[in-house]
């Protein structure tokens, strides 16, 4: 039996389950959000308990743009030939190539009404991110208690519908309704303070960030239950995803955007109320719009694969890119540095094993020339070594 809480949050069939698929899609993106840190957020853990969750999932980038180009559009940025970088101009002026079609326009040609509620302009800028959306709302750093207020608005009579809200929350200052802290301020503005932290500093702010993750979480929950509440969950998918995490010191730093480590690339995407197995196989964010076309019915055979998994940290001169198989991850800078990591034996990254592993180094090196060529041809002033 479903708990009220199931209930609230919506229930849909497994999408090989001979069930009729849900007529609705709410789909919630979290900004920054660390997926190990669900045991601060009963909500979202709760969803994951009685949910479909992709247990090895990534994100293909470390901030919000090109993440939700892969999430959107099931294509990275690279794919598409428009991978912004996260620095100066670019980070505002790129634009999505026309034939890059966004889960939003797949819907909206279905005849889903469709509405977008964000809280970071980045989705809601003349960049195509926004397309597809019949009501679009930007709220640019809105706590999440009044973005989630805004979504019910999007709750139309419609024969089918599709809502999204993306939070902002717990995005730094890492300053919930009612603080004053502001500690947090320089490591979102990338000022020169804001570097090498000490170790009491990133305490203070790791619990900040942890008390963020609370709220959002508590707010989360109010708002489900209060759209359940009203019927308004009923025959629906429901998809919480985070874009990217957040470096907590892990490597002296605070932020993300910074390298493709798991703490800033590891991301969280549960298919609430969904019947049959969590998927086990690495997934990346280009997975989830043709899952969710999947679940509701309109797509056919798409099963997830395991394959090498590329996550891109661009930014210029400080360009990282990482490309995993199996548990292994193979970084390569800019600068002409390499690593190799087993995440299996090494979870944190912290061990070189290129001397131990030199032919699947060497193999991953050739693999990853690939990847370079095509992020040139974005970029063709840049000169990697």
């Amino acid at each position: 039996m479903l708990s009220f809480f199931a209930l609230a949050c919506g229930t849909a069939p497994a999408a090989d389950s001979g069930v009729s698929p849900p007529q609705h899609l709410l789909l919630v993106s979290i900004d920054t959000l660390r997926v190990d840190h669900l045991e601060h957020a009963p909500t979202l853990q709760r969803l994951a308990d009685e949910g479909l969750v992709l247990r090895a999932h990534r994100s293909c980038a470390n901030w919000t743009a090109p993440a939700m180009i892969c999430a959107l559009t099931g294509q990275s940025g690279i794919d598409l030939g428009v991978d912004p970088r996260n620095a100066g101009a670019l980070r505002t002026t790129w634009s999505l190539p026309e034939h890059a079609e966004l889960l939003a326009e797949v819907l909206q040609a279905e005849g889903f009404a469709t509405g977008l509620v964000t809280t970071n302009s980045l989705l809601a800028r003349g960049n195509g991110l926004a397309r597809g959306y019949d009501t679009l709302e930007s709220r640019p750093a809105a706590v999440a208690e009044d973005a989630l207020d805004a979504t019910d608005a999007l709750f139309v009579d419609a024969e089918r519908r599709f809502v999204h809200v993306h939070l902002f929350d717990p995005h730094c200052p890492y300053a919930p309704p009612g603080s004053d802290d502001t500690l947090g301020s320089p490591y979102c503005m990338g000022e020169p303070s804001a570097t090498s932290p000490s170790a009491e500093t990133v305490a203070e702010l790791a619990a900040d960030y942890v008390t963020e993750v609370a709220y959002l979480d508590l707010q989360l929950g109010r708002a489900l239950e209060r759209w359940g509440a009203a019927g308004w969950l009923d025959d629906t998918l429901t998809v919480v995803m985070s874009d990217h995490g957040e470096q907590l010191g892990e490597r002296a730093e605070i932020g993300h955007g910074l390298d493709v480590f798991a703490e800033e690339t590891d991301a969280l995407a549960i298919f609430a109320g969904v019947g049959g197995p969590d998927i086990e196989v690495p997934t990346q964010h280009q997975d989830l719009k043709p899952l969710i076309l999947q679940h509701l019915g309109l797509l056919e055979g798409f099963e997830v694969r395991e394959r090498p998994l590329l996550v891109a940290s661009i930014d210029a001169e400080s360009t990282v890119l990482a490309l995993e198989r199996e548990s292994w991850l193979y970084r390569r800078g800019w600068d002409g540095s390499r690593a190799l990591y087993d995440r299996a034996t090494d979870p944190e990254q912290l061990v070189d094993r290129r001397d131990d592993e030199p032919e699947l180094a060497a193999e991953l090196e050739v693999a990853m020339e690939d990847e370079v060529a095509r992020l040139l041809a974005i970029y063709p002033e840049w000169e990697p070594e």
